[in-house]
């Protein structure tokens, strides 16, 4: 154990954030920490840390515990420079080698059979044995991999010269580096760029002690964590498995519950109808007052509750566009004087949803302005758009957009463009109007209800735009998106702002969406979830992968793979008569011996899958229900696992 929460209990003033929560972290855990804006993740923190304390309950910590705390605005602040600071990461490592070097030189002094000269020995070897379990003697090598993948290029620069994103990687390489026990990280992905946070997500995966991270990042967490606690209604719940997997159990366990509930409901108001009908009557009332009894003594199932209203998205399109929608024929991409890509050329056709993706500073969002005709705008030969008229101009544009000569359109196209600054909102006009006065033939009904949608309030109508968060505007801006009708969408990185459920709502309106869609997004996991075609942009050019961000992945590792020619396969070994040999023979009869224990497993583990879909198929409480869909996710791991081993073992 790691540490464990004893009803916890926390609140500010007369408001209760966490109310008796019971948790236990265990060595080599792997936990995500999850939940919506303000219900406590922070806070959860801060008391496990000590940094607040508890106003009930207890928090009770293995001794000694060596943790780690990379907070959201952490940064390194040194006189170092970066290779003297990773190298201080490792300082109880170098007393021990200076301790080691101190030992040698005073055995000099000793012969061997000496007492004082056997405990300095004994002193030695400890000290070595330490060294080595740290890997002291691999730390620049360590060092080196670490900065490396972290994208540290210089290693003797100062750290006081970092930009405040490059002082937080680098306080992470460093914790990378100590050795602890329970490493914490609060939104660790903020300044990572893609090839950096696949480089975090592998070694992380490698990582032994204990792990508790706080991230939006669902890609990450699903790469990284086998736990989710979910703060949720002043509690937390562990589910078992990564973001995904968590998910999933999440909803099917609600949903058996809801199940119960709802026939336990009919069953009571059947019984009542009937003792109410036939408690009058002498000939029944018997009857009546036994099933009015059976209920009082039945336990009652609590309706599952549903602690934050979901919000609801809807794209729909006033019209059909033709099958060509774009088509893009060397174009130049630049930003100024400066030149991003050279000789771009690809097509998107109806109904594709495409990610453009690439690194950081490669144009991506100069290339969907590009695109609409916002920016580059310079040649003498123009495409001229449909007017999609005044409730869908970009940022002050004009209606009708002229596009650059490398860039045509098809027909019968409206278009509309989500930018990630919302710059197109007027930070003067409230909320409704700004939906509303958009939209002439709309009435303030249904745009309060549009808004409703999106979770604004009654008290939200009158606010000013500009004094919103940024996920009110984002939510804003996307209700402003759904009434306009487009069969072309434009989106550069929707999901900046937004919490877990409103992207989740994000991704399922867009999976349904008729129309096609152009989209730059830091998110893998909404590309993964809403992507048919991936673009990635280089200075080099454009390069299509079809698919979602997983394809693109494993297409992009299959390049890497050199062209092998086929080897002749080599025969098995056998005497010079042609007969399998003695050794031949033990290692086949070990490897039937094999087949026959993993059969035998394979026999219990389907037996206990089986048992355990009946429990929950019968019912239980919500926490029994939890720990045996964690069993039945850990025996169906083992199945498949024996699966493959017993495939191997047969084809050996």
């Amino acid at each position: 154990m790691l540490f464990e929460t004893r009803d916890l209990t926390f609140g500010y003033e007369d408001v209760t954030l966490l109310q008796q929560v019971n948790l236990t972290m265990h060595e080599g855990d792997r936990i995500g920490l999850i939940g919506a804006n303000g219900v406590g993740k922070t806070t959860f923190l801060r008391l496990i840390l000590g940094e607040l304390a508890a106003d009930g309950g207890q928090i009770v910590q293995r001794k000694g515990l060596l943790t780690g705390v990379l907070h959201q605005h952490d940064q390194l602040d040194s006189h170092l420079t970066i290779w003297q600071e990773m190298q201080s990461a490792f300082a109880d490592v170098i007393r021990a080698e200076e301790e080691m070097r101190s030992i040698e030189r005073q055995l000099t002094a000793f012969g061997e059979d000496d007492v004082a000269y056997r405990r300095l020995v004994g002193e030695h070897d400890r000290l070595d044995k330490y060294v080595l379990s740290r890997e002291g003697d691999r730390r620049d090598v360590r060092i080196k991999t670490v900065l490396g993948g972290m994208g540290f290029a210089d290693f003797d620069q100062p750290i006081a010269h970092l930009s405040g994103g490059e002082k937080t990687r680098l306080a992470l390489s460093k914790l990378l580096l100590s050795d602890l026990d329970l490493l914490v990280l609060d939104e660790p992905t903020n300044h990572l760029d893609v090839d950096t946070l696949s480089w975090l997500e592998k070694y992380l995966e490698r990582y032994k002690n204990g792990l508790l991270i706080v991230s939006h990042d669902r890609y990450f967490l699903d790469k990284t964590v086998r736990k989710i606690w979910d703060v949720e209604g002043k509690t937390i719940t562990e589910w078992p498995g990564n973001y995904s997997k968590a998910r999933q159990v999440k909803a099917e366990v609600v949903a058996a519950i809801q199940k119960r509930y709802d026939k336990q409901q009919e069953q009571i108001a059947s019984m009542l109808d009937y003792a109410q009908r036939n408690m009058a009557r002498a000939s029944t009332s018997k009857s009546a007052k036994s099933r009015l009894h059976r209920i009082e003594g039945m336990d009652v199932i609590d309706r599952p509750t549903a602690y934050a209203k979901p919000p609801r998205l809807r794209f729909d399109i006033l019209a059909e566009s033709n099958r060509d929608v774009l088509r893009v024929d060397d174009l130049r991409l630049t930003a100024g004087d400066q030149v991003l890509a050279e000789h771009l050329s690809f097509g998107v056709q109806k109904g594709e949803r495409v990610a453009i993706v690439g690194k950081n500073g490669t144009g991506k969002s100069t290339l969907l302005k590009t695109l609409l005709g916002l920016v580059n705008n310079h040649t003498d030969h123009y495409n001229v758009l449909p007017d999609p008229q005044s409730s869908c101009q970009v940022g002050g544009a004009k209606a009708v957009r002229q596009v650059n000569g490398a860039i045509w359109y098809g027909k019968n196209l409206r278009l509309s463009y989500y930018d990630q600054e919302n710059i197109n909102l007027d930070p003067e006009a409230s909320v409704l109007a700004e939906l509303w006065f958009r939209f002439p033939a709309m009435t303030q009904t249904y745009a309060r209800s549009k808004l409703a949608n999106l979770l604004f309030g009654e008290d939200d109508m009158d606010k000013r735009v500009g004094s919103l968060s940024g996920g009110e505007k984002a939510k804003l801006a996307l209700a402003i998106v759904t009434c306009e009708g487009s069969n072309l969408l434009y989106f550069d990185e929707p999901t900046n702002h937004l919490d877990l459920a409103t992207r989740e709502a994000l991704e399922e309106a867009l999976k349904t969406y008729e129309g096609t869609l152009i989209f730059v997004s830091h998110d893998r996991y909404f590309i993964n979830a809403v992507a048919t075609r991936v673009l990635e942009l280089t200075k080099e050019g454009v390069k299509s992968y079809e698919g979602n961000y997983n394809d693109y992945l494993a297409a992009k590792e299959r390049e890497k793979q050199p062209v092998e020619k086929p080897e002749t396969p080599l025969k098995p070994k056998t005497s010079g008569t042609g007969k399998r040999t003695k050794e031949d023979r033990r290692q086949e009869a070990n490897r039937r011996d094999a087949i026959a224990k993993t059969e035998r497993r394979l026999e219990q583990v389907e037996q206990e899958i089986e048992d355990l879909t009946a429990k929950l198929c019968a019912g239980g409480n919500w926490k029994d229900l939890a720990e045996w869909d964690k069993s039945l996710g850990a025996a169906k791991e083992e199945e498949e696992r024996l699966f493959a081993l017993l495939e191997t073992l047969m084809d050996d």
